[in-house]
């Protein structure tokens, strides 16, 4: 692209979005085959950041609905998520509408990136972005609910939605805030979020090796999930096949599972999987990996998300 910034932007009523890049457009998760409509989240008032009981109820309600057209289970919100900045909770709403379809989650907020996203906020349009941009995505909406924010990103932004730039036929800027959330992007991934003149606005870059996740990180909402899944994991070679890598995952939710090999003085991931389906609380997942040389091999379970850490005991495949 001669090293040209090229950015795509639409426009809606309540929300807007932008995309620059540099180099090709990562891939994004599937869009649903329709939009959702709020009804408890009318328990939310869109001018406020405050979160009642009603409004976290209504909420919950509307997200579980909408997840699960989508074959996933219901939320799991931290427990401090009512009491922290809108910007927190935008974050950790994006964050986990990652992690439960598998992908990594943004590091954390950038002070930098928040300042950029002010910019947004302010003139109720799309952030500005940074000169170092290489990969990069913006999204405004004119609410200071983060419930809300997330809601008409994620699910109401197809045809038929608010989103001017998505007609009734349906074209290219159909469900673009979505795709800024759940894009794949390249590793050091930093969000910058804001609120201002009853907007809110986000701003996230791909591959930024400039900026630090300095403002609130993502690791630090950990502690707050009570209900977080603990993945069982186990593996096992069949005596008479010992090519054969064999793992079990006991309430797996979407998990990232990290094939390792010991070799070198320490261990390497040779083979990466999702586990599929739906979130579930008591279903065990079985699944096989062909051609494993002989080594000593372990199952991690990728912290990309709200799961602990679980690493199963190493085996020696002989």
């Amino acid at each position: 692209m001669g090293g040209t910034l090229i950015a795509i932007r639409t426009v809606a009523a309540a929300a807007a979005t932008a995309v620059v890049l540099l180099l090709a457009a990562p891939a994004h998760a599937a869009d649903p085959s329709s939009n959702t409509s709020a009804n408890g989240l009318y328990n939310c008032d869109v001018n406020s950041s405050q979160i009642t009981g009603a409004c976290l109820s209504g909420a919950v309600s509307d997200f579980n609905r909408a997840r699960a057209k989508e074959g996933l289970g219901p939320i799991n919100l931290p427990t401090n998520f009512r009491y922290l900045p809108l910007s927190y909770q935008l974050l950790i709403l994006a964050n986990i509408d990652r992690a439960d379809r598998g992908l990594a989650p943004f590091v954390g907020l950038s002070a930098t990136l928040n300042a950029y996203a002010m910019q947004g906020a302010r003139t109720d349009t799309d952030p500005p972005f940074p000169s170092w941009t290489m990969y990069g995505a913006g999204n405004w909406v004119g609410s200071v609910n983060a419930f809300w924010a997330e809601f008409e990103w994620m699910y109401d932004d197809g045809p038929g939605s608010s989103n001017l730039d998505c007609p009734s036929s349906g074209g290219p800027g159909c469900w673009g805030h979505r795709h800024n959330i759940i894009m794949n992007w390249p590793d050091a991934m930093i969000m910058g979020a804001a609120t201002a003149h009853g907007g809110a606005a986000t701003i996230v870059l791909g591959q930024d090796g400039h900026d630090r996740a300095d403002q609130y990180q993502w690791v630090s909402a950990f502690r707050y999930f009570n209900n977080r899944p603990r993945p069982n994991v186990g593996i096992s070679f069949a005596s008479a096949s010992p090519q054969v890598l064999y793992v079990n995952i006991f309430r797996h939710s979407r998990t990232t599972l990290l094939i390792q090999r010991y070799y070198g003085g320490a261990w390497h991931t040779v083979k990466t999987y999702v586990t599929p389906g739906a979130v579930a609380g008591n279903v065990t997942w079985h699944g096989h990996f062909n051609g494993m040389t002989p080594g000593t091999y372990r199952v991690a379970s990728n912290e990309n998300s709200r799961f602990l850490k679980q690493l199963s005991n190493s085996t020696i495949v002989r």
